[in-house]
């Protein structure tokens, strides 16, 4: 069976959003007034819904990117760590208690990406 599976984030400026994900290496490939797909050359795809109510400190939409070796989320980490800009935030990859070495990020609407794979693999 094969399919994609793609998180559905918020953004209260889609101009903004695609700005601040554009410099981490996505492309718009779909753009609407109110919706926009990017997707990233290694595959990941994104979409955002436009919702300018939308508070930042109270928005919970959250994915989890996993891959299956530590390294390939530390070289993800390590391409993107100088292109987020002030207005979003990124930390450092660590080891968790449950076996994975993953960091995380958000961007200026407070979307969170966590990316992690198997600390045995590194």
């Amino acid at each position: 069976m094969g399919f994609t599976m793609a998180p559905a984030f918020f953004s209260t400026d889609l101009d903004r959003t695609s700005k601040f994900w554009g410099a981490l290496g996505f492309a718009v490939v779909v753009r609407h007034e109110d919706y926009m797909i990017l997707e990233h050359p290694t595959g990941i795809v994104i979409h955002f819904g436009l919702d300018p109510d939308l508070v930042p400190t109270k928005n919970m939409t959250n994915a989890y990117l996993r891959f299956t070796t530590s390294s390939e989320a530390v070289a993800l980490y390590e391409q993107w760590v100088d292109r987020v800009t002030e207005d979003g935030f990124i930390h450092e990859p660590g080891t968790t208690p449950y076996g994975m070495i993953e960091w995380g990020m958000r961007d200026p609407d407070a979307n969170a990406l966590r990316v992690g794979g198997p600390a045995e693999s590194a």
